[in-house]
């Protein structure tokens, strides 16, 4: 579990608008708690997939979907009370049709203007072709280098996309980090609720039943009563 007396810088970035408070929402919550400045990165748009791309007619429409996503994203950075800090706008679920370096180079730039210590972001083995995309980005850009100060890089877990990857070991996600929710539980679900188009019935895992049993299953694992789980990827202690 995370403890740390030390005020850090966090960068959290997410494939999607919405990922950010699903994958952790309580999180950013227990930052901004510590008074600590926390930023978010939307690479995909997150929607056009859902429409025919080449359309020009469509194309209006998902641009609309679109701006209302960002707007709902802003609102959930109202009630985390983070910092918003680009819409790269990709294209959602064809962000591998892009040089990963070519990705790597925008966020090499974001990563050296905020200058993070911790940064979050999606689990590679999601079923989500973007949450791998993004993932291999930003651990591309984030490869040692004397142009940034990241000390913590972890993965977070997505319902409806990480627990559906095949039950292989490489798409696996086996948390070894947790951080204890229990006072922010009601804020991350204050923020999915400006996501609330996005969100589903029961029983699907987007339903707000099942993020709740998750926070409520991940904090058994830690003895407490609200968690949410992340894979350490590269730690540095100084």
């Amino acid at each position: 579990m995370i403890s740390s007396q030390s005020k850090s810088r966090v960068l959290v970035f997410a494939a999607h608008p919405d990922d950010e408070v699903l994958g952790c929402g309580g999180t950013i919550a227990y930052h901004r708690a510590k008074e600590e400045e926390v930023g978010v990165c939307y690479i995909s748009e997150g929607v056009s997939s859902r429409f025919n791309f080449e359309d020009y007619k469509i194309r209006e429409k998902w641009e609309k979907e679109m701006f209302n996503r960002e707007e709902m994203a802003k609102n959930a950075a109202s009630i985390l009370d983070f910092q918003i800090i680009d819409f790269l706008r990709l294209p959602n679920l064809r962000m591998n049709d892009i040089n990963i370096l070519d990705i790597a180079k925008k966020l090499i730039k974001i990563i050296e203007k905020f200058k993070p210590d911790i940064v979050y972001v999606n689990f590679p083995g999601d079923m989500n072709s973007d949450h791998k995309v993004t993932f291999d980005s930003v651990f591309t850009a984030l490869r040692p280098s004397t142009h940034h100060n990241v000390k913590d890089i972890l993965c977070y877990e997505v319902l409806s996309s990480t627990e559906w990857a095949p039950s292989i070991s490489k798409h696996n996600f086996q948390p070894n980090t947790f951080i204890d929710i229990t006072n922010y539980f009601d804020t991350k679900i204050k923020s999915i609720n400006a996501y609330n188009f996005e969100m589903r019935s029961e029983p699907h895992p987007r339903s707000k039943s099942t993020i709740k049993s998750l926070c409520v299953f991940r904090g058994s694992q830690i003895g407490v009563k609200y968690a949410e789980s992340f894979m350490s990827i590269r730690r540095l202690l100084k």
